[in-house]
């Protein structure tokens, strides 16, 4: 069967960023846990805004690249994408990027 083009099942997903929990502040201005991919989405899209922002040299593509690059293997994820995302495994490529 074909699967529908926005489907999350798929061998064209780079990034899989399923049951993230996090603290965060509330708009009320408390701390709460925060998790699940309704939160998972802003996390991945603050990454890639703080790397154009302090690597404003890399284009969209070579962030994609890297991402996939450190994105942490998991065979849970396998029909679903190439890994799970790795902030820490990210900003470890860059900084040697950058020392190159």
């Amino acid at each position: 069967s074909k699967l529908h083009p926005g489907s999350s099942f798929s061998e064209n997903k780079a990034l899989v960023a399923a049951d993230f929990s996090q603290y965060a502040f509330t708009s009320f201005g408390s701390v709460e846990l925060f998790q699940g991919t309704s939160f998972a989405t802003p996390v991945v899209s603050s990454v890639v805004a703080l790397m154009r922002a302090t690597h404003h040299e890399l284009s969209l593509e070579e962030i994609k690249n890297l991402i996939r690059k450190t994105a942490i293997k998991d065979k849970t994820f396998k029909n679903q994408a190439q890994g799970k995302l790795s902030i820490e495994n990210l900003f470890l490529a860059l900084k040697k990027e950058k020392q190159k």
